[in-house]
């Protein structure tokens, strides 16, 4: 089966496949209809974040919820000022 039917089957794009070296090492296998003969492949170990990265990432974070905040706030003001213009026009029967 080619990498291009397989993404197509599993909904996710060749390059992920690619990027996966135990699902590109079965694609592979399935395609040449032979068993590995070395070790299976290992997925690397993740690097864990350093405490100085995750308190620049929380900050950051924190940064962007409060711009959020203060947009929500903004619109909620500006749509309760239109429907209450236009509870207005309809109640005096101007369009």
């Amino acid at each position: 089966m080619s990498f291009a039917a397989v993404a197509r089957a599993a909904g996710v794009s060749r390059a992920w496949l690619y990027r996966d070296p135990q699902l590109r090492a079965a694609i592979d296998r399935s395609r040449t209809g032979r068993r590995p003969s070395g070790p299976p492949l290992q997925r690397p170990v993740v690097e864990q974040a350093s405490p100085e990265s995750l308190r620049e990432l929380r900050a950051a974070l924190q940064t962007e919820l409060n711009v959020l905040r203060e947009e929500n706030c903004r619109l909620r003001d500006a749509l309760a000022r239109t429907l209450g213009e236009r509870r207005g026009t309809e109640a005096t029967g101007q369009r």
